[in-house]
């Protein structure tokens, strides 16, 4: 193979998808607070997303349904050292989780796994188990709090650089073995019974964020003056 052709075949390797970029503007996306995504961990379920951070040293919350100041609901985060966390909120004892520590610039989907029979949630990064956690007492529930990308509480609050791609949140566990083959940034899954949030984040353009599960709960972007879609390599 010549070097032109061999050059070509690595770019094609990585196929150029959409997301949404945030840059400390007070920005994000609200998706509401729908009936089949509030207080999802009464029940099984899988909340899984692909998340890139900007800048390094800095806290983050790229995914949340949480009032951080009524301890309540549950959060994604990305600590000051560059871990990806998962916080839930119970009555006695909450659940914590962490990935190892992530670079900057960089796609890596996420995902929790929470098993409400032992109320334990399982943390991956790119489908390998990193770290899991198991609560006690009562969920505090989060019926009252919008789904946030870049946020706690309210749009923007986060206040940090982040990208977000696609989302999934689904009424089932999808990933019960300790690894897995991630869906690809570009090949998102379509649609079935258990999706409860599907967002392709694939727009490309204006201020939503398309939901394709069937429920309707299309995010609302508000955008900074440096906010942007952006089409950039998986």
């Amino acid at each position: 193979m010549n070097i032109a052709l061999r050059r070509m075949t690595l770019f094609r390797a990585r196929p150029l998808v959409w997301s949404v970029q945030f840059y400390q503007e007070n920005d994000g996306i609200s998706f509401g607070s729908g009936a089949s995504i509030d207080d999802l961990l009464t029940a099984d379920c899988t909340l899984e997303a692909y998340m890139a951070l900007s800048g390094l040293g800095t806290i983050v919350y790229p995914l949340s349904k949480n009032n951080g100041t009524a301890n309540n609901g549950w959060r994604f985060t990305i600590s000051a050292i560059n871990q990806f966390g998962f916080q839930a909120f119970f009555l006695t004892d909450n659940v914590s989780v962490n990935t190892a520590a992530v670079e900057a610039n960089r796609w890596y989907h996420v995902a929790i796994d929470w098993d409400v029979g032992t109320l334990t949630a399982r943390m991956f990064l790119g489908g390998v188990l990193q770290t899991q956690d198991a609560a006690v007492g009562a969920y505090q529930v989060d019926a009252a709090r919008d789904l946030i990308c870049n946020g706690v509480n309210a749009v923007g609050t986060a206040d940090n650089k982040m990208s977000i791609g696609p989302i999934r949140i689904s009424n089932s566990r999808r990933y019960t073995t300790d690894t897995f083959s991630p869906p690809t940034m570009n090949n998102w899954p379509a649609n079935d019974a258990n999706a409860q949030l599907l967002i392709p984040m694939n727009d490309g353009s204006g201020v939503t964020a398309t939901d394709d599960s069937g429920n309707g709960y299309n995010g609302t972007i508000t955008f900074g003056a440096n906010t942007q879609w952006y089409h950039g390599p998986a």
